[in-house]
Order: C-alpha cells, then structure tokens, then sequence
C-alpha cells in the first residue's frame, strides 16, 4: 500500500482571488483519501511562493522524505501546487521517473511512474510559464500606472492607499487627514532653517505621530532616517520617480517645488550643531555692518545678576566685540517693524493692479511652457526609440545603452522640474503678494508680548538686520518682495500721502514708512524685472505666529 505525503500550498501574494486557500485544498484532499482509502503519512500546509526554487522549507521536508524512502506518494489538489520553477519541477519529475515517486494523485488526476510523464512535465511547464506570464503583466500594468503618474508602492508618510471608487481593482493615493497637518507642520519647521532632522523628528514624536498601523508591522513613532528620506522624496512636491524617472503625479502635493528644492539646499548645506544650553532669539539673525560675519550671543554673570549681550562673532579677532543687550536689540527691532507701515487705501488700490499685471505675466509665459513640453514629449519619443533598439538588438553595448539613457533621463527630470516651476512660480507670486499684503497692513502691537520664539520668526519674514557694535543700532533692510512693492506703490500713488482728513499722527505713520523703503515719487504703475524677480524668486513665509490670522484674511498657501 502507498504511502502518501499531502502538500497544500497557498502562494502569500493570491490575495484570494486565483487559488484554493490551504484549508479548502485539504478538505478536498482529505475527502479524496477517504473515499480511495489512500494512506496518509504525512500532511502539511504553507504560505509561501514556488516562484523561487529553495524557498519553501515544508516542500524540501517533503522531498527529503521521499529521498528517504519514508513517502513514495504524494496527495496534492493541483500540480501547480508543488512547483512554479522549472529547478525543481525538473527534480519532481526525475524522482517520478526513477520511481521513488510512485504515484501523483490530485483530485482530477494521477500521474504514475512507468508511464507517459509528458503531462506532468507539460502541468510543471505550465505552472512556471503562468508566473512568468503573470510577473510580465504585473509589471506592464505598474509601468502604465507610473507614466500616467500613478504610485505603485506603499504611499509615503502622510499619504494612504486607498481603492479608486470608480474601479475596485485600481488604486490610488490621497492625504491622510489624520498625519498629513503633522507632516506639513514638519515641513514648515525644517523650512525656516532653525530645525535639523533630528529636532523635526523629535518634534513628531512629541505631537504624538505614528506611522500607519499594517499586516505585518505596528503603529510606532518614525525614525529619524524615515524624516530625513521624508525630505528627500519628491512625491511631496507632486512627482513620482521610479529608476531614476521623474513623472508628473496624480496625487495631491503637499509642498511646493520651491519648497522642495529649498529642503534639497538645506539638507546638502547642513552641518554639525551642538546643542545650545541658551537659546538666544536673535543670535544669527543679524549680520555684522563691519566684517559681515553673524552676530551671536552670550550670558554673562554680572553682580546684579546674568546679562544677555549681542555682538559681533569676530572669528577672525579682526572686528569689534562691542555689543548691545538683548533689551536694546528687541526695542530697536520692534520700533523697526513698526516703521513698516502704508496707507490702506493705496495699499488695497496697488496690490489689485499688481494682480492684474501678474495675470498678464502667466499669459505672456505661457508659450515658453509650451515649448518645454514639446521638448519633453520629444525626450520621452527618443526615450522609446532607445528602448526599441535595445529590445530588437540594434544597440548591444549594455554600458553605452545605460548611459544614453541616464542622459535622456536627466534631461526629461530637468524639463520636468522647469515646467513644474514654472506653474508654481505665479503661484508662489500671489501668494507673496498676499503674504506682503498682510504684513504691511497688519498691527504689531502685540510682538511686544509675545514668545522669543515668535518675534525671531516675524523678524526674519520682515527683513534683514545689519547690527553695527561700536554704533550701537542696527540697520534693517526690508524683504525684497516688501521692498519692491512698497515701491511700486509709490510710483502709483506719488508720496503715498493719506486724505486731508486724516490726523497729523496718521500722515507721520505714511512718512515714516518712506524712510524705511525709500523709492522715487513718480506716477504709474508696472512689474519690473526686479519686482517680478523678488516676488518669484524666494518665499515670504509668514511666520507660525500669524497663521490664523492670515486664514481669517483669506490667505492660503499655495501647494
């Protein structure tokens, strides 16, 4: 009588859809032996794929045994259960022919040894040209979903997979409400230049972040290297990269190309930093008049208790270490800020025709996008062609192929990156307007109460400050975009000069904020090229401090 061994296998990426789960298989070869009276010596079940040979360790106890002599028959519900690659399919069927395997029974077939094993050798051959079938198509179908922008991979930190509503089978990548406002956060953050990596994943873990919870792995804080690939991935800016390849996404992106790019200078720019025992607000905020260096700061122990003064670096010891103390940077800092004051009216009047001028701008540039994205389509047509003579053995040269593609690839990544800038500049543009708009019209009173933290930020959104030791003051220069517009304005509006109804005091605001920008009284209005270059080039970021209140305005972000 024989002595079967039963094999049930189930492959772990079935997902339920082609294949008998193990438990089925059984019953069904459980009641095949029952009704036979077959003999069973031995009976396993296994989640893992044939694909690869040597990679089942249930499937290798069970050739063994019939090695051995223990087993000279083998119970399964289908041949493709046993083998998916032609290593070991080889090896079943010479153990079949040399009669250690005696029998091969299914539920529908027997394979004996001594007879016709063709069908066994055509079931084996089958099995293993169905995964490479299968592994072709998978493929095919993930490089159709990346060019058409797709994401075909486990979506990044604040994003989730989630099934297309119009199509169960295919899926898509949205924001995940809960992790994303905690991702941008992040970004913000790491944006101003005052957070490295480390502090910006410290910063998650405090605000209670935790990755998405999956199959095999818990819900737990990210790491510090997730944070820094985090930064790195321009499937935030809006893209997706495969091999090297930088296609224009479907999903939502999160921060702008500007952004990205800015996050790329800092990462490559960033150095050691020890930790600071005392934070000090303004310490390399302001830069030296006299040798351009930064200004720190330091803590000194006086009789009447510790004194916080700034002054010049002087790495060199070739400059001054005259400084002035905190009280006198803040209140000369504070009274700079609020020299930056406009009339509302001709605020409110500029800053619409300046967005009219922007929109004659976008249209004006809009045949040089054009023109990138014909050359773009032409990059991907010699892309194909390449592919083609590779595929049909015109060029053989493996190293000579890599490289002409690295080419074309870069190049298709460059066109890809302009155009995208492209569209973002004019958005980043009004946005600036926007942000300037706010911050030229908005009340200071309450910096004077507010946290260290908070006046650093609004400082460094308002300008630059030049701090002169041996003079004891400090110069501020305006944000170019702030500048610019302020300008503008005054070529608009001649001095600027409030309604004869206005009190003496509002008339000395409108003077005072001609001190602070300067400018010549002329009339009309137009985008100038350095206008244009200050509103496109750089963020005016507002700071964390007027978030609210900017939303209340109306003002948004642009991503």
């Amino acid at each position: 009588m024989l002595r079967y061994g039963l094999y049930t296998r189930k492959s772990h990426d079935d997902k339920k859809l082609t294949e008998k789960s193990t438990g089925e298989q059984l019953v069904e070869c459980r009641a095949l032996a029952q009704r036979d009276g077959l003999r069973i010596e031995w009976d396993c079940e296994e989640s893992k794929s044939a694909k690869y040979p040597g990679q089942r360790a249930h499937y290798t106890q069970l050739i063994r045994l019939v090695e051995r002599g223990k087993i000279d028959a083998i119970l399964c519900w289908h041949v493709n259960r046993l083998v998916r690659n032609m290593e070991e399919g080889g090896k079943l069927v010479q153990l079949l022919i040399d009669g250690h395997i005696k029998e091969i029974r299914t539920p529908h077939s027997v394979y004996r040894s001594g007879e016709n094993i063709l069908a066994v050798v055509i079931e084996a051959a089958s099995a293993t040209q169905h995964s490479i079938d299968l592994v072709n198509t998978v493929k095919r179908a993930a490089r159709g979903n990346f060019q058409a922008g797709g994401w075909n991979h486990k979506a990044p930190p604040g994003y989730r997979n989630v099934r297309d509503p119009l199509n169960s089978k295919r899926g898509q990548i949205e924001l995940d409400s809960e992790r994303s406002p905690l991702i941008r956060k992040a970004w913000d953050l790491f944006l101003t230049g005052e957070y490295s990596i480390a502090a910006v994943t410290e910063k998650l873990e405090a605000w209670g972040f935790r990755n998405r919870q999956s199959l095999n792995r818990p819900a737990r804080p990210i790491k510090y290297m997730a944070v820094r690939a985090l930064f790195r991935n321009p499937f935030y800016a809006g893209f997706v990269c495969e091999h090297g390849e930088l296609v224009s996404g479907r999903h939502t992106a999160m921060v702008t190309v500007a952004e990205f790019q800015q996050a790329q200078r800092l990462i490559d720019q960033r150095s050691f930093r020890a930790t600071r025992v005392h934070f000090h607000p303004y310490a390399g905020l302001m830069k030296c008049g006299y040798c351009g260096q930064f200004v720190t700061a330091e803590v000194k122990k006086l009789r009447t208790g510790p004194w916080e003064v700034y002054h010049c670096s002087d790495s060199y010891n070739k400059c001054t270490q005259q400084g002035l103390s905190m009280a006198k940077v803040e209140e000369q800092m504070l009274r700079s800020l609020d020299s930056v004051t406009i009339c509302r009216e001709a605020l409110q009047e500029g800053i619409r025709e300046i967005r009219q001028g922007l929109a004659q701008q976008r249209a004006e540039l809009a045949a040089r996008d054009e023109q990138r994205s014909r050359a773009k389509a032409g990059v991907e047509s010699r892309l194909q062609r390449l592919t083609e003579m590779w595929v049909s053995g015109l060029l053989s040269d493996q190293a000579r192929y890599k490289s002409l593609e690295a080419t074309l690839l870069s190049e298709k990544e460059h066109l890809t990156l302009a155009v995208a800038e492209d569209s973002s500049s004019f958005e980043r543009a009004e946005y600036n307007v926007a942000a300037a708009e706010f911050l030229l019209r908005c009340p200071k009173e309450h910096l004077s109460k507010a946290p260290a933290q908070v006046k650093r930020s609004v400082a460094n959104c308002y300008g630059e400050f030049i701090f002169y030791g041996a003079d004891k003051r400090i110069q501020f220069l305006p944000h170019p975009c702030l500048r610019e517009i302020v300008t503008v304005l005054k070529k608009k509006s001649g001095s600027l000069e409030p309604p004869e109804s206005s009190s003496r005091s509002q008339k000395q605001a409108v003077f005072r904020e001609r001190l602070a920008f300067g400018g010549r009284n002329t009339s009309g209005i137009e985008l100038t090229e350095p206008f244009f270059l200050a509103l496109t080039s750089e963020d005016l970021t507002l700071p964390p401090g007027f978030e609210l209140e900017s939303a209340a305005l109306g003002l948004q972000r642009a991503t």
